[in-house]
């Protein structure tokens, strides 16, 4: 984690040079595109297959980034999340309240802080510290609480800065420090929420599953407003029931599949394991011979045997073989398991091109069997993309938006962008927004635009209409 400290910046677009707001400034004019819809429906049936993505719908960036940048709300602080109350229909862009919250070190010790994201202004402070990722719905979970010698963490509520619970010691070193959201049957945009029965929490080494006290059990600790969550505070916040807990290796990464399975794949070797989340039994383990040639499918996993004549085998979530194909290429869809997005094997083997898929799972971005790049609106060669197809980073939710980080080592520049940029375009090509980047990059948080230069991350805020 970056160490950082210092002032924030609520930037807008008067005051923020760095801002392109890029209107009619054509990428690229490629066969297919005219005056049509590019997002109706039958333009997008005309480009490919349905998915049924499974996971948290905030990995898709709010479809009110096509009217451009109302400005950026920037910190030199880790951002470890963005906490919302999550509306009731998912394509809605209103995101009243919104707070982002931020892991600052001091000399002083580590503070988690919570702020609103219009405005800048300190809603809440506590001592801790958080993790990118460890905000999950309007919950953040915060680690390093109390001394050194007996550090906890729990989980605490972003609009209050209020403890939710304290989370048991399951016996180990290892503290969980952040949040995995599980998808729940067939709710494909499932969250855990405040009163789900289960929270999981992840250490480097360690996964737990942890049931929610008694609503009646404690008050909860922490105070609102700008005082420090540990005044005022009940002494004795309730602490939450261990249902199980696994030591699964170093430098672990879940990500949620279906019928509450957790795929995990250790960092630090070749390793992959299936979990069920319902006791945390290890139900497959397997060693392979190059872990990025794994694709995590919602109901089973995906490998890459061969990449320049390529052949790729299917199995499910027990290990056992499913599907083989030989010829053709399966790019990964865009979000994907490393958003907690994932794919049934029927979706791969259907949509083995589609590199972006809608929130709806309907496709944005494919190369077709003449390898040709096609949006909804247009056939565009590579060099007109900012990048090339499979550096794709998200997709807006209705799917009328694409973004590219731009690297400016690229075969392919843009014309016009000098150095390395986050590029949205629509689905004719056309540039809608750039902003500048460092080799940290650029991701999507809960529908929020994110960028990182190395120094400050600047979440960007959209024009609303």
């Amino acid at each position: 984690m970056t160490r950082r400290s210092g002032p924030r910046l609520l930037r807008g677009i008067a005051g923020a040079a760095a801002v392109a707001l890029l209107t009619g400034c054509a990428a690229g004019t490629g066969a297919g595109s005219g005056d049509g819809d590019p997002n109706s429906d039958q333009a997008i049936a005309a480009l490919g297959e349905t998915t049924h993505p499974t996971g948290d719908a905030g990995a898709w960036f709010w479809d009110s980034y096509r009217n451009g940048l109302a400005g950026a709300y920037s910190t030199p602080d880790d951002v470890c999340g963005i906490g919302r109350d999550l509306p009731a229909d998912l394509e809605s862009d209103a995101f009243p309240g919104d707070i982002v919250v931020e892991s600052r070190e001091a000399s002083g010790g580590s503070r988690v802080i919570g702020r609103s994201l219009s405005v800048g202004a300190v809603l809440w402070e506590m001592p801790g510290r958080c993790q990118q990722g460890a905000v999950v719905g309007d919950t953040v979970l915060v680690s390093g609480i109390g001394e050194a010698s007996a550090w906890q963490s729990a989980l605490v509520s972003t609009r209050t800065g209020r403890t939710i619970m304290r989370l048991p010691n399951p016996g180990e070193s290892d503290q969980a420090d952040s949040a995995t959201p599980i998808a729940r049957g067939e709710d494909a945009d499932a969250l855990i929420e405040p009163t789900d029965t289960r929270l999981f929490a992840v250490g480097s080494r360690t996964i737990m599953s942890v049931s929610l006290p008694d609503p009646d059990a404690g008050s909860g600790a922490g105070a609102g407003g700008s005082a420090d969550a540990s005044q005022g505070a009940d002494p004795a916040p309730p602490t939450g029931t261990l249902n199980w807990a696994a030591d699964l290796g170093s430098e672990i990464e879940p990500v949620p599949l279906g019928d509450g399975m957790i795929g995990i794949t250790e960092r630090l070797s070749d390793r992959m394991l299936v979990v069920d989340g319902e006791d945390g039994e290890v139900v497959l383990e397997q060693t392979l011979d190059d872990k990025h040639a794994l694709t995590w499918l919602s109901d089973g996993y995906l490998l890459r045997e061969n990449e320049s004549d390529p052949a790729y085998v299917f199995y499910d979530l027990g290990g056992a073989e499913v599907e083989r194909t030989v010829g053709d290429s399966q790019y990964g869809f865009v979000p994907g398991p490393g958003q907690g997005i994932t794919y049934s094997i029927a979706d791969q083997l259907a949509g083995n091109t589609t590199v972006g898929v809608d929130a709806a799972g309907r496709p944005a971005l494919v190369e077709d069997d003449e390898r040709r790049n096609r949006l909804r609106g247009a056939t565009v060669g590579e060099r007109d993309l900012p990048g090339s197809i499979i550096s794709l980073r998200s997709v807006s939710r209705d799917g009328s938006l694409l973004l590219f980080p731009r690297d400016s080592e690229s075969e392919n520049p843009l014309p016009g962008v000098a150095g390395d940029h986050a590029v949205v375009i629509d689905q004719r090509g056309d540039r809608v927004i750039e902003w500048p980047l460092a080799s940290a990059g650029v991701r999507v948080m809960a529908g929020y635009i994110v960028a990182f230069d190395g120094s400050s991350t600047h979440v960007l805020l959209p024009e609303r209409s």
